[in-house]
């Protein structure tokens, strides 16, 4: 559920505390389950739900221990996130699901550290996702990296995001209304306040773990 950047920095709270992790693997594997969004996967199928940090210790590789981690995240966040009127899966409220995410990201943005290193291992091999299970192909897999990579390695803010939106073929206007309802989101204490106690309740959970 949070934004690319967010799974990422969140990612690397995780490998501080497992150094023995393959950080590569680890980050490929953490950012691949959105590769939904080039329409080539369902996301039922890229994203595993009820996950734990005990299954992510457990995974037999650092790329489905980032997989799984991913997925962690993505329901732990929407569970601490959402609200009566703000629930995951409700399509009518989409842009402001994406607008929370992009606000929740802001101060994770300094957070998230060796950027250029970070694209490099975004740039590398494909050879770790087993492809027929997850029913993609390597030149899909290669082109989402690429993009992701791209992301990364931008300033961060806002342009950088717009740019990554853009790649994903959304439109103008809707764009736009995303950056309005973020703003409306800045400007709301409830919200900010929110959001940061649920960017110290996962960054407590990982030191737990």
């Amino acid at each position: 559920m949070p934004t690319l950047t967010a799974h990422v920095a969140h990612a690397q709270d995780w490998l501080r505390r497992h150094p023995d992790t393959d950080e590569a693997a680890f980050i490929r594997g953490t950012v691949f389950p959105d590769i939904r969004y080039l329409g080539v996967i369902k996301r039922a199928l890229s994203h595993t739900s009820g996950l734990t940090l005990a299954d992510v210790a457990a995974a037999p590789t650092a790329w489905e221990a980032g997989r799984r981690f991913h997925c962690w995240l993505d329901d732990a966040w929407a569970t601490q996130v959402a609200t009566p009127e703000l629930q995951p899966g409700d399509s009518a409220r989409r842009l402001t699901w994406i607008a929370v995410k992009l606000v929740y990201e802001e101060p994770l943005e300094a957070a998230v550290y060796d950027r250029a290193s970070l694209a490099a291992m975004l740039l590398g091999a494909t050879d770790e996702v087993p492809l027929v299970e997850w029913q993609v192909k390597a030149a899909e897999v290669q082109h989402w990296q690429k993009l992701v990579a791209e992301l990364l390695a931008g300033t961060p803010g806002i342009k950088t995001q717009v740019e990554f939106f853009k790649a994903l073929k959304f439109d103008d206007v809707v764009i736009s209304r995303i950056e309005e309802l973020a703003a409306e989101i800045r400007a709301t204490p409830a919200w900010t306040q929110r959001l940061e106690q649920v960017r110290w309740w996962v960054t407590s959970e990982i030191e737990r773990a």
